[in-house]
């Protein structure tokens, strides 16, 4: 009986306070565009100034235009494979990915039914989930495929950057964090959490 009353429950109406959260959620959604979700900060003596690598939903900057040339020039030296935002399907894929997500959070003002909330909360996780394991996955082969051909090839050495914290290979020192684009996504998931909640409160 709880089952089927939990059903007509996320067949009810959202109440307009959560349309207005739905409607908050969409806009910052919508800013992550314009701010970077992740950075990574390189340093060690091989460099005058540490360099810097951010990941935006569609493209890759440094703190100079010139970070990302000397992180290559670095790379060949070691067998590392260089980075080029233009062979990476994900900056592709993330625009089209968030607009997705945007768009669900309108469709449930729409419709205005609480099952949307809940399938949002599942979106925004699985996204969430499914990015970190992919950006796993490619530090993983950006740091162990190497070229035995480069000058500085060593089998040894594990080149892989941390997905989040700090580590040292060979004198340079890795720092990833999430950046204000995550903590944006991070805030809507708990928001549409928050919301879902006190539905299920005022059943």
């Amino acid at each position: 009986m709880s089952y089927f009353i939990d059903f007509i429950m996320l067949q009810r109406n959202l109440d307009n306070k959560t349309l207005y959260l739905l409607l908050c959620v969409a806009l910052l959604m919508a800013a992550v565009y314009f701010v970077p979700v992740w950075q990574m900060n390189i340093g060690g003596k091989q460099f005058v100034e540490p360099l810097q690598l951010k990941v935006w939903v569609n493209r890759l900057t440094g703190r100079t235009d010139l970070d990302i040339d000397t992180i290559n020039d670095f790379n060949q030296y070691v067998g590392v494979k260089e980075i080029h935002p233009s062979t990476m399907p994900e900056l592709r894929l993330m625009p089209f990915i968030l607009g997705f997500m945007i768009l669900g959070a309108f469709m449930a003002i729409l419709f205005r039914k609480v099952y949307m909330l809940l399938f949002g909360l599942i979106n925004i996780a699985f996204v969430g989930l499914a990015g970190f394991f992919d950006y796993y996955i490619w530090l993983k082969d950006f740091g162990t495929d190497l070229d035995p051909m480069a000058p500085l090839f060593d089998g040894r050495v594990d080149y892989t950057p941390p997905l989040v914290g700090c580590k040292s290979i060979v004198e340079i020192s890795l720092c990833s964090w999430p950046h204000i684009g995550t903590w944006v996504l991070v805030l809507c998931g708990v928001l549409i959490a928050g919301a879902l909640v006190l539905e299920y409160k005022k059943k």
